[in-house]
C-alpha cells in the first residue's frame, strides 16, 4: 500500500459544555476517507498514541485520538513508568462508562463534520456497545459477539484482531 502524506493538529471536540482534547491526523489529498477513533491506553494521548494515529492516517484513514480522561485530568499524557501506570489506573477508575461513551459519540459526530471523511465510514454504536461492555465488566474483547473494526495492526500482533478485509465495513 502506498503511504500518503498527512497533516496533524490538536483539536477540541465539543460535547455539551465540555471541550474534549483530541489529536487529529488526516491525509492531505482531497479525497474522502474512512474515519477511526483511536482510544488510548491508560497513558493518555502520549507520543506513542500520536504516532499510531499518524500511521493510521498514512494508510488512508482520518484518525482521531481521543483524550479519554478529559473529565478527570485534561491533557493527560504520560510515559510508561510504574508511577505513570499507577496514575493512569487512578484516572481509569474515575472514568464513567456513560461519560466515555458520550465523549466517543461526540468524537464520531465531530468526524462526521469533516469534509475529508466519507459519510458512511464513521464508527457506529456497535463499536460503542463493545467498548461499554468491556468497560463495565471484566469481559475481554474476545467475549464480544459484536463485529467491530479495531485498528491494532501496530499495537497487537495477534491476528484475531485484524479483519481479513479492513474496508469491508465501509462498502455498504
Amino acid at each position: 500500500m502506498t503511504l500518503v502524506e498527512i497533516r496533524t493538529s490538536f483539536i477540541k471536540i465539543p460535547n455539551e459544555a465540555l471541550q474534549i482534547d483530541g489529536y487529529l491526523a488526516q491525509p492531505l489529498t482531497g479525497q474522502n476517507y474512512p474515519a477511526i477513533v483511536v482510544l488510548p491506553e491508560i497513558y493518555g494521548v502520549n507520543s506513542h498514541i500520536r504516532q499510531v494515529t499518524e500511521r493510521i492516517a498514512r494508510e488512508g484513514y482520518v484518525a482521531l485520538a481521543l483524550s479519554i480522561f478529559q473529565r478527570t485530568t485534561p491533557g493527560f499524557a504520560v510515559g510508561y513508568s510504574e508511577a505513570d501506570t499507577q496514575q493512569g489506573r487512578l484516572h481509569k477508575a474515575a472514568t464513567q462508562a456513560d461519560e466515555l461513551l458520550s465523549d466517543v459519540r461526540a468524537a464520531i459526530a465531530y468526524l462526521g463534520t469533516l469534509p475529508s471523511v466519507h459519510r458512511k465510514a464513521v464508527g457506529d454504536d456497535r463499536v460503542l456497545f463493545w467498548r461499554a461492555y468491556c468497560l463495565s465488566s471484566s469481559h475481554s474483547a474476545r467475549d464480544s459477539s459484536h463485529r467491530f473494526f479495531l485498528w491494532s495492526r501496530y499495537c497487537n500482533p495477534d491476528p484475531w484482531w485484524r479483519p481479513t478485509d479492513p474496508d469491508a465495513d465501509f462498502r455498504n
